[in-house]
């Protein structure tokens, strides 16, 4: 530690008589102090509140006030108190030692001088208070240390204490030495003191495998530093058993002697299972989408790079999905017609935008696709954003609009043979030949029609038109 003080230590000379102080003064500037002379009490207390010495020696008899209540004030001032004062005497029965010590003296010298030995007493004292003030910084030091040991030991007695994972200290052996509030809750005890009290062998009595933890042990033991392991089950209080991952260490004294093993504890249980129900889920989901008969197509990124087909879009279209390494691709095979492709892209764009401001599924729209094998299907095809990824549905609604044609076809014939019949309706009463003249057509397609026409009445206009008179026709 650095000397705190100056290499020339200063010393102060508090003498009235003229000859004395400058005697004093000599002798220790000689000696390679620095000295600051003064002739009365209040001028002492005054220089040494502006520039305090390192030493003081103070005359008893001062014309002013005597040198003990000097030195009763230097001592009551906080930034003074700790210079020694030396007395100095005309003759050994003037000093009153009781009261001079009693004022904070430290010492005393009696005139005549013996210059030597006054040397060694003043730097007597400069060693003892250089010392002390090393004492002091040492002290202040050593203090501020333990305030900080101690706070970083609150912080890890609060770690402890609050930590949301299980933390334990035990012996090799296998007995808890400590253990934490969110271990003793994971094991399902009533205190921390309940669980060190009743776990006396951990091997047995935690551990389901108590191999396991001879095996952890010895690792630990043979190795350095913390080590890991996953999926530990242990068994709790009520027999209930959970999984946790643990991580480990020895802590070993200065001589390197195992002190004791610590370490912290994560309950998996929860996890593995929440885990093994979204593996099972995304089985379930899985098994559904891949046999669903709804085509499904999932792309994502502004690129739309294509990731998932299902089987049902494969066996329609005959694209699989490294056919289509992005979107921009199926839009070309499938709708290769170039103003229809642009015609649909936008309708596309516009119901797709709605759909993402309010991630809801897009108005269903229909389109017709070209097959990889060149053939044609019509689709009801649906959009919706999830999760930064497009998920196209679509239902093949071909055999829907053949059947819808079929009927439009039907009912443009039916339409035709009703004109026809409400037609020759109106000319009953007429004869073949003059129904022929008026439609200008062979007798043969009259009677054929006239037939069909009364089978359509029959069948369709009875609700309608009321019952024909069959000898009317």
């Amino acid at each position: 530690m650095k000397d705190p003080l100056p290499e020339a230590p200063q010393i102060m000379i508090v003498e009235d008589s003229p000859e004395t102080r400058e005697l004093l003064a000599q002798v220790f500037s000689l000696r390679g102090f620095k000295v600051c002379p003064v002739s009365s009490g209040a001028l002492a207390l005054q220089t040494a509140l502006q520039t305090p010495p390192d030493l003081i020696l103070l005359d008893i008899d001062l014309p002013d006030m005597n040198g003990y209540e000097v030195c009763e004030r230097l001592k009551a001032n906080d930034l003074l108190r700790p210079i020694p004062v030396i007395f100095i005497s005309g003759l050994d029965g003037e000093l009153d030692k009781v009261r001079a010590f009693g004022a904070g003296g430290v010492d005393y010298v009696t005139k005549p001088f013996n210059v030597g030995e006054l040397e060694a007493r003043v730097r007597t004292h400069l060693t003892l208070r250089d010392q002390a003030r090393r004492l002091q910084l040492e002290l202040a030091e050593r203090q501020r240390a333990e305030a900080v040991l101690r706070a970083k030991e609150q912080q890890i007695r609060d770690v402890f204490e609050h930590a949301p994972v299980g933390i334990f200290h035990s012996l090799p052996g296998g007995r808890f030495l400590e253990v934490n509030p969110a271990l003793t809750r994971m094991l399902g005890y009533a205190s921390s003191a309940e669980l060190v009290a009743t776990a006396s062998d951990m091997a047995t009595q935690i551990y389901a495998d108590p191999a396991l933890r001879l095996r952890i042990v010895a690792d630990l033991l043979e190795n350095a530093g913390w080590a890991h392991w996953d999926a530990v089950v242990w068994r709790c209080k009520d027999g209930r058993l959970i999984t946790v991952d643990m991580t480990a260490r020895k802590v070993c004294n200065d001589a390197g002697a195992v002190v004791y093993l610590e370490g912290f504890i994560v309950d998996i249980t929860q996890r593995l299972a929440a885990a093994a129900a979204f593996k099972e889920s995304e089985r379930l989901f899985r098994t559904l989408i891949e046999n669903l008969p709804l085509i499904i197509y999932v792309c994502e990124g502004p690129d739309e790079k294509s990731l998932y087909v299902n089987p049902a879009f494969t066996r329609l279209t005959g694209f699989t999905l490294p056919d289509l390494p992005v979107a921009k691709t199926w839009w070309e095979l499938a709708y290769p017609n170039p103003v229809y492709r642009e015609e649909l892209r936008i309708e596309w764009l516009r119901r797709e935008q709605r759909s993402r401001e309010t991630q809801t599924l897009s108005e269903p729209m229909e389109t017709t696709i070209t097959c990889k094998d060149g053939s044609q299907k019509h689709l009801l095809a649906g959009y919706i954003p999830l999760a930064g990824r497009k998920y196209i549905f679509a239902s093949d609604i071909t055999a829907r609009k053949q059947a819808e044609a079929a009927l439009f076809r039907a009912l443009v014939q039916r339409t035709e043979e009703l004109r026809q019949a409400i037609t020759l309706r109106e000319m009953e009463g007429l004869s073949y030949e003059e129904i022929a003249e008026t439609m200008d057509c062979p007798i043969g397609t009259v009677r054929s029609r006239i037939f069909r026409a009364r089978e359509a009445i029959s069948s369709k206009l009875r609700p309608i038109l009321g019952t024909p008179d069959d000898k009317r026709w």
